[in-house]
């Protein structure tokens, strides 16, 4: 299965044309090659924010994100031996039972983590508002835009 990595840095009007890491990061609705608003068919959300949408991969030829993440099987014992949390507890409040099944928990290769993590802050504070969105997604097409909702940079580093 192939995985997607986007940020869409919320506001920004100019995209950044090179970043200080050792991955590819493209502006997926700034490139006259690419479709404008790529998932518009399908993340509604995502698409009706000012901004622009940046896919992370680990070389410009690859097509997928699945270099950078995985999707982590993790059994709630395991988990809870890691955090503190219990692995419910990353659910949305919203989130039944029904829809824990289409939410797998995403898991940075250690290899990629700081890059990725530095790439968000650089974005953060190119932000004008000091947001972003991320979505990391399996490369389906009838795939769930779920929203968490607003988390600080140093909760979500803790939960990743």
């Amino acid at each position: 299965m192939s995985y997607d990595l986007n940020i869409l840095c919320v506001n920004q009007k100019k995209k950044i044309k090179e970043l200080p890491v050792n991955i590819c990061v493209n502006a997926r609705n700034k490139n006259k090659d690419a479709y404008p608003k790529y998932y518009d068919r399908y993340f509604h959300f995502m698409n009706s924010i000012s901004g622009i949408w940046y896919y992370l991969t680990e070389e410009e030829e690859n097509w997928s994100s699945f270099e950078l993440c995985n999707m982590c099987e993790i059994d709630d014992e395991l988990y809870s031996e890691r955090y503190p949390l219990k692995l419910r507890e990353l659910y949305p409040f919203w989130c039944d039972s029904a829809d824990e099944l289409d939410i797998d928990i995403f898991c940075l290769r250690e290899k990629h983590k700081e890059d990725v993590l530095k790439t968000m802050q650089i974005l953060i504070e190119s932000s004008p508002i000091r947001r972003i969105v991320f979505l990391a997604k399996y490369q389906i097409v009838d795939d769930s835009e779920f929203i968490y909702g607003t988390i600080n940079y140093e909760k979500f580093v803790e939960l990743l």
